[in-house]
This record gives C-alpha cells, sequence and structure tokens, in this order.
C-alpha cells in the first residue's frame, strides 16, 4: 500500500495585518488631505473616521508584530521549513513552544529575543534607539486597548500641565501630532497623539524592527513581496 503523501502549511495572518494597516494609513491620510473647511456641518463624522482609521491601523500594526513571531516559533519547531536546517535549533524552539508558560505568558518582545538567543544570535538591546521606538508603538496599543477616561480643562489648557501622560513625556518628536484645529487645545491622549503621521510612523517602525530581526538571523524577510506588490512606503531610518 502506497504511503499517503502530507502537505502541511501555515496561514500567515500577519500579511492581512500587515496590508490591512497600510490600507488604514492611505485612508487617514487621504482624509487628511482633504483640507477640511472647519464650518463644514460634516466635520465631526470626518474627525471620526480618521481617528477610526488611525487607531484601527495601529491595532493592525501590533498585531503584525505579534503574529509574527508566533509564527515564527511554529514554523521552526513544527513544520518542515528552511528557516532551519539545524536540528539543534528546531529541538530549542520545539522545547521552548511547548511550554505553556513561555508560550502564553512572555512579552513580544522577549519571544523576539529569545528566538534569536535561540539561533545563537545577537539580541536586541533595550537601550537600542530601534527598540525604544518599537516599546512606544506597543504602549500606544496599550494605552487605547486599557483607555482610562482623563478629564480635561476645555476652556484654561494651562490647568492641565500636571496632566501630562507618559506617552506625551516620551514622544520626542517621533512623529507629527493631530493637524486638525479642531484638536489643538485636546489632551494628548486619545486626540492629538492620534495622527496619520503617528500610525504612519509605528507601521514603518514595526516593518523595520521585523526586517532587522530577520537580518540577525541571517534568513530573508518573508514579507518583501508585498512590499513591493502594495507599494507600502517605507524607509530605513535606523541604517547606522
Amino acid at each position: 500500500m502506497m504511503g499517503l503523501l502530507k502537505i502541511t502549511a501555515i496561514k500567515h495572518l500577519s500579511r492581512q495585518y500587515l496590508r490591512a494597516a497600510d490600507q488604514l494609513n492611505k485612508l487617514a491620510l487621504e482624509t487628511e488631505k482633504s483640507k477640511l473647511d472647519e464650518n463644514e456641518q460634516n466635520n465631526d463624522f470626518i474627525y471620526f473616521n480618521y481617528k477610526t482609521y488611525v487607531i484601527s491601523s495601529i491595532f493592525n500594526t501590533i498585531a503584525f508584530l505579534e503574529a509574527s513571531i508566533n509564527e515564527f516559533y511554529i514554523q521552526v519547531a513544527e513544520l518542515d521549513s528552511p528557516s532551519t536546517e539545524n536540528e539543534i535549533v528546531r529541538n530549542r524552539f520545539k522545547d521552548k513552544w511547548n511550554n505553556p508558560n513561555f508560550e502564553r505568558r512572555s512579552s513580544m518582545l522577549i519571544k523576539y529575543n529569545t528566538a534569536l538567543e535561540l539561533y545563537d544570535a545577537n539580541i536586541f538591546q533595550y537601550g537600542d534607539r530601534l527598540i525604544s521606538d518599537i516599546k512606544y508603538a506597543i504602549d500606544l496599543r496599550n494605552a487605547l486597548t486599557h483607555y482610562k477616561t482623563v478629564y480635561y480643562d476645555a476652556l484654561n489648557v494651562d490647568n492641565n500641565s500636571n496632566k501630562t501622560s507618559s506617552l506625551e513625556k516620551e514622544h520626542n518628536n517621533r512623529f507629527e501630532l493631530n493637524p486638525f484645529k479642531f484638536y489643538e487645545n485636546s489632551a494628548f491622549f486619545p486626540d492629538r497623539v492620534l495622527s496619520y503621521s503617528c500610525a504612519n510612523w509605528s507601521l514603518k517602525t514595526s516593518i523595520q524592527f521585523t526586517i532587522e530581526f530577520y537580518n540577525r538571523l541571517q534568513l530573508p524577510y518573508p514579507n518583501s513581496d508585498l512590499l513591493e506588490l502594495y507599494d507600502i512606503d517605507f524607509v530605513n531610518n535606523y541604517e547606522e
């Protein structure tokens, strides 16, 4: 009796998250470029849509990072993948990924650095600018996920100086803030920080982080085709 051919594949949902974030960024940019008339009756609706695009993009961007590293562990540990031809490395990944405490409780950045360690590659240092930027993007997503209402004095913004958020303190001009005058006297979070520039910066930073991850592993970047196919604007701002 002839043996049956077994074909195993992995669904890379990370690529869908990447595509979604890029599409949402394009919608946010289109809205921003519309040069709204402050007297238009539908401005409130347009502002709402604009922030919806930005928030959704940020969620998809961080989901892209999380799905990417989980898919990588499964690909190395459980599939016959060219990602590793070293059985010792594969067994390291199997042992780590089969530990439920590691899979469920380890932070995303710990998973990335652990993968590098298992490959005997250089890990990310928490003082590096790339890691600092990634942490900021993650912190922003977390602040949106676990949002806590903060009351601000809308008439006298000087009274809000003692309510500066950690996101505002650590912003360091990473990206441009919300350009609409509607928000100029609003709280930094969740109003002024949420801009097309913020969402686009988060996506570009995440792409660069994953590229650097694969560079350290000396493996080809799996999303190069997407960057080209969908004309995803990407510039490496972390070259030494």
